[in-house]
């Protein structure tokens, strides 16, 4: 069953000393028989039977069990080798601590993979005597019954052979023999090869006694059969009777004993001392009954169909089991491991909430956590730049720009969200109010559109507006001119005489029957007839609003008052409540107040600019607005040109040559430049008309202003100051307003923004510079090609847009931007296309869960004609800008991950690694048992999993809680109000992963370098 041949095996000490444990050893074992391998310590024994049993590997050599050679064996072969064939009985018993007796018998049978059948559990223990122990913990038996259940493990595995390395060594004389006498009764059905330094127990028990020194066999001898034919009993001289160790005696054997008896006459003394036998053995040689002879040859081999290995399969729960009792072992070491890996965990939760950063998560989580009552909706559209270097495209890129909604785009959002307000942005301001700096730190009387009133207004005061010329204020307004210091100019509908108002309520201003008093607005006199509840300020701007309420300068961060400012522009707090007739009259049917207009659509684009402007006295160029969008004016990729418009408000159909058109803004600014250089610097009347006019105009406005306010004492110094103070603004607001050179400024700096206003400055401020000789012309120059001329105004365009595009006529088009283009230039492109009537800026829609989800998943869809949605609340800007740096930023995100996720790793292994360390015996005895790499990898698996989810649990917990406080420390203490890191299920996934990934590999790092060292190692260890 069992051959080795030609084993040799040397082992190398650290000096260099080379030893020879097997030298050339060849046996082949009976299928039955107990055999004993003899030898001093060093002789090689203890080597042979690891060899035999596939704990340890040969240098050379092979062993063939059951005619398979080892040679074709890999590493888990030996593993289910031992697993099929053997069965292991150590000096020190090697049974696990944490397993009762029956656990560790039914744990061999596991490993088998066959069910744990107590019956066949019971049998083995009623075999060796251990039936009432089956329940006990190996630390309450004695030496023996330990034993015995190490060979109640080894038989319940059926083996064919039984390898017991010094099975008695740890035994007293009494206990070792009934050890012997059981493995004496399987040797009859068995092979039991033993290692042991005992002779007389070789010789008593033993079938057969090898003896091995310096690693060589030096004595193979099996038992000799007596030569009298009797095989018990054999008889010396008159007086001396031998019988055969471990014989059982027949009748014939105990009649011939008692004939021997009669013979002799006398008395007889019956001893089993070994001592006292040893003892005549030294006197007589001769009484060594069963004297063993040389082996005359090997026992023959046999031939034995293919076998089949049994794979060793520990049960989870076991795995497990062991896993946690490992955890006892170094309690400081694991508490420091947990608590070091909890922190490396928590900062890889956070890294991975921004190495995962999910804008559309952020954005939902910003929103709800937002004090904001509404979602601030606005339609844009994805445009594509594409980056030119000459004929070359270099790079492209994508962003949105804002347009417009249409009413029934509004009509359908406002069915799914009810409650939902469209507003208009535009440009426009209340006139005649009189507010302090400080107070303009919070408040404003520069308006930032208009919003239509409907059902969903809540009114604090008065009523809606239901007619073309009543409006509502916001809350927001009505404070801001009820703050300190600050005057309302009235006008009643019975006076001409305006009426200065410090507003201390609502009624103060609200259109009454009462109070017949109106509003000068955008131009226009409008009635306010009510109040409605605008959006509620944040609490981080409250300090911002008390300096302002009560006019005092506000002592905080500057950076605040630009936030508020950003904030107050999108929201719902600088706007009028107005009619839909209203926005018939004075919105939609303004084509000229038109931001819709895609300009990139009508103009080239280049890196190479033109500055328009005008030369000095010293013939230097003193340029005012610098452009590189430009195109010739003519239908450009089916689109036919925007319309310009000349000063007196006629279609301009063709640009003559050496002309240009622009944008309303930029032909105001440099018209209003041309006449006050011809009024201050040029020759000839336009001074004198100019100053003459002026005069008259100051004249008659302080005339107006003395009925109004009459002079007080200059010895009130006060008072006067008071008054002079107010005759300067009072002036502003009627002489600048009306004068030709300040109205055109006001209308290049928006600062009017009524279409109609702006159309009538233009030509009562063209008829004033003809009059005093100023034409409409410009210089303009190219910082590229050095090209300077001096080219005619001839016409403007009515856009909302900006003031960077311009047409050319045709021979300048070539001049500064094809020759100025040669190498960088951009194109846009976009399917979009503004539908017709689209003039609603903003959609307020009441904010809840559902309705954040839904228009934040609509701001990451993109229809066919790239339209899409965007979100304005106060918090987008620096979402946007978040966003974009987290992309920038991932890399690096992730390789701090990655680090983090590292030194876990490092803690970890380490742990394991000790771990295994500590539990090399339990690591041997399953080895030995049959268990495989692979079950003793399932049990530090299992210790780290066990260390893995307590670190997950406890670090979820703690990241999600360190989300929570840095955004709200983030949110309350600086100016960000974005809720950066999202702890979401990504995040947990991913704390999850990592614990995981570094729980297996810290445990196959670790059990890979353990497996490439025999089981021997750690049986040595024990």
């Amino acid at each position: 069953m069992l051959e080795v041949k030609h084993l040799r095996k040397e082992y190398r000490t650290k000096n260099g000393v080379i030893t020879k444990a097997l030298d050339d050893v060849s046996l082949t074992f009976a299928e039955t028989g107990m055999v004993f391998i003899l030898g001093k310590s060093g002789s090689g024994k203890s080597t042979l039977l690891n060899v035999c049993g596939g704990l340890d590997r040969a240098d050379s050599g092979e062993i063939i069990i059951k005619g398979k050679s080892s040679n074709e064996f890999s590493g888990q072969d030996f593993d289910s080798y031992r697993n099929t064939y053997v069965g292991f009985v150590f000096q020190e018993y090697n049974i696990l601590e944490e397993f009762t007796v029956e656990e560790n018998i039914a744990l061999a049978l596991e490993l088998q993979n066959k069910k744990r059948d107590k019956a066949v559990i019971d049998k083995i223990l009623a075999d060796v005597d251990m039936t009432s122990f089956a329940s006990r913990k190996p630390n309450t038996l004695s030496g023996g019954q330990k034993q015995r259940v190490a060979i109640a493990r080894a038989l319940v595995k059926e083996p064919e052979i039984i390898m017991a390395d010094e099975p008695t060594g740890a035994l007293d004389s009494k206990t070792g023999q009934q050890v012997f006498d059981t493995l004496k009764k399987l040797s009859e059905t068995k092979l039991v090869i033993v290692i042991s330094h005992d002779r007389d127990f070789a010789e008593q028990y033993g079938d057969r006694i090898i003896e091995l020194k310096d690693g060589k066999v030096i004595s193979d001898q099996t038992r000799a059969e007596s030569g009298d034919g009797a095989k018990n009993v054999r008889f010396f001289g008159t007086d001396t009777v031998c019988v055969t160790r471990g014989a059982e005696l027949t009748d014939a054997d105990m009649q011939s004993i008692r004939q021997f008896l009669n013979k002799a006459g006398g008395a007889a003394v019956i001893s089993t001392s070994r001592e006292r036998i040893s003892e005549m053995k030294q006197d007589q040689p001769e009484l060594s009954v069963g004297a063993f002879e040389d082996v005359k040859a090997q026992p023959q081999s046999k031939s034995y169909p293919q076998q089949k290995l049994i794979r060793s399969h520990l049960p989870a729960r076991h795995a497990i089991r062991m896993g946690g009792s490992s955890l006892k072992t170094k309690p400081v070491r694991l508490v420091f491991t947990i608590f070091l890996s909890v922190i490396a965990f928590i900062l890889f939760g956070l890294a991975s909430t921004l190495m995962l950063f999910d804008g559309k998560s952020v954005t939902k989580e910003t929103l709800n956590n937002a004090p904001d009552e509404q979602i601030i909706l606005s339609k844009a559209y994805w445009e594509t730049t594409k980056v030119y270097d000459g004929d070359k495209l270099d790079h492209e890129y994508e962003n949105k720009q804002d347009t417009k909604y249409t009413y029934d785009e509004f009509t359908a959002i406002r069915n799914k969200y009810p409650g939902a307000l469209a507003a208009v942005d535009a440009n426009v301001y209340l006139n005649d109010i009189s507010m302090p700096s400080n107070v303009q730190q919070f408040y404003t009387t520069d308006l930032d559109g208009f919003v239509i009133n409907d059902d969903s207004f809540e009114y604090t005061a008065g009523k809606a507006p239901s007619a073309v010329d009543e409006i509502a204020v916001s809350d927001f307004i009505l404070n801001g001119l009820m703050a300190e210091k600050t005057e309302v100019r009235l006008y009643s509908e019975n006076s001409d005489e305006p009426l200065i108002v410090s507003v201390k309520k609502a009624s103060d201003l609200i259109y009454s029957a009462d109070n017949l008093v109106r509003m000068m607005f955008g131009g226009g006199y409008f009635k306010i007839v009510g109040v409605y509840k605008g959006m509620a300020v944040p609490q981080e701007y409250a300090e911002l609003k008390d300096a302002a309420d009560k006019c005092l300068q506000f002592s905080g961060d500057y950076a605040l008052t630009w936030q508020w400012q950003q904030a107050r522009r999108n929201g719902m707090y600088a706007r009028v409540a107005v009619t839909n007739e209203f926005v018939d009259e004075f919105v939609k049917s303004d084509s000229g107040n038109n931001d819709n207009i895609d300009v990139y659509k009508y103009f080239d684009s280049s890196y190479s600019d033109v500055q328009f402007g005008f030369k000095n006295s010293n013939g230097e160029f003193d340029y005012r607005y610098s452009s590189n969008n430009f195109s010739k004016y003519a239908e450009k990729d089916g689109l036919k040109p925007i319309d310009v418009f000349d000063s007196d408000g006629n279609a301009v159909t063709a640009l003559p040559a050496n002309s240009i058109a622009v944008n309303y803004t930029v032909w105001a600014g440099l018209m209003s430049d041309s006449m006050n250089r011809a009024v201050y610097e040029g020759e000839g009347p336009a001074r004198e008309i100019y100053e003459n006019w002026r005069n008259e105009a100051e004249k008659a406005a302080q005339k107006e202003f003395e009925k109004l306010y009459p002079e007080p004492s200059m010895d009130d110094g006060n008072a006067w100051y008071e008054w002079d103070s107010r005759r300067n603004e009072y002036m502003w607001q009627t002489v600048d307003a009306q004068d030709p050179i300040s109205a055109l400024r006001r209308v290049s700096y928006r600062d009017i923004t009524d279409m109609k206003t702006i159309k009538s400055v233009i030509k009562s401020s063209s008829e004033f510079a003809a009059s005093i000789g100023v034409s409409a012309t410009c210089d303009i120059y190219s910082n590229t090609n050095g090209e300077e001329r001096s080219v005619k105004l001839a016409g403007m365009m009515f856009i909302g847009y900006n003031d960077f595009c311009a047409y050319f006529s045709d021979e300048l088009y070539d001049l500064y931007f094809v020759k100025s283009s040669y190498d960088w230039h951009q194109e846009y492109s976009t399917n979009y296309v503004v539908p017709e009537g689209a003039y609603i800026s903003k959609i307020f829609v009441p904010k809840s869960s559902s309705a954040v989800d839904e228009i934040v998943d609509l701001t990451y869809e993109r229809g066919k004609d790239d339209s899409t949605v965007a979100i304005k609340n106060s918090v987008t800007e620096q979402l946007e800008m978040l966003i974009d740096l987290a992309d920038t930023m991932e890399l690096g995100f992730l390789i701090a991950g990655l680090v983090l996720a590292l030194f876990a790793f490092l803690l970890m292994f380490n742990f394991i690694s000790a771990s295994i360390s500590a539990k090399k015996k339990e690591i041997g005895i399953l080895r030995a048992i049959g268990a495989r790499t692979l079950d003793v990898f399932k049990i530090f698996l299992s210790e780290a999993m066990i260390i893995a989810l307590i670190c997950f649990i406890i670090s979820t917990a703690g990241a999600f809680g360190a989300c929570v406080l840095l955004n709200t420390a983030l949110i309350t203490d600086t100016f960000i109000k974005v809720s950066i890191f999202v702890f979401g299920p990504l995040s947990v996934l991913c704390i999850l992963g990592i614990a995981l990934v570094t729980a297996l590999i810290s445990t196959v790092i670790p059990v890979g370098l353990y497996s490439r060292k025999p089981p021997v190692a750690s049986i040595r260890a024990l």
